[in-house]
């Protein structure tokens, strides 16, 4: 946290930074889920037509999480440009 103290008015940008990388960690987790979702149908050989279903959604929460993990790398660089 001392290195905080450097970034004076720019602290914000570190703080997003944070909670953007901290929420794409979090919203990662979601597309295993569904993933093991889609093996379970397929072992089981149950909810068949749910697949695809499972697929699109496990798509778009890898998608999110990538999105907000590349917003915390542009709040992570802009504060560490406007520190230095």
């Amino acid at each position: 946290m001392q290195l905080l103290n450097f970034a004076g008015k720019y602290k914000i940008f570190a703080f997003i930074s944070f909670i953007l990388a901290g929420l794409s960690a979090l919203i990662a987790v979601i597309p295993i889920w569904y993933i093991w979702q889609i093996i379970i149908c397929v072992i089981f050989r149950e909810n068949l037509e749910s697949i695809s279903h499972y697929g699109v959604i496990s798509l778009e929460f890898a998608v999110l999480a990538i999105i907000l993990y590349l917003a915390g790398l542009v709040f992570a660089h802009k504060a560490a440009f406007k520190i230095s």
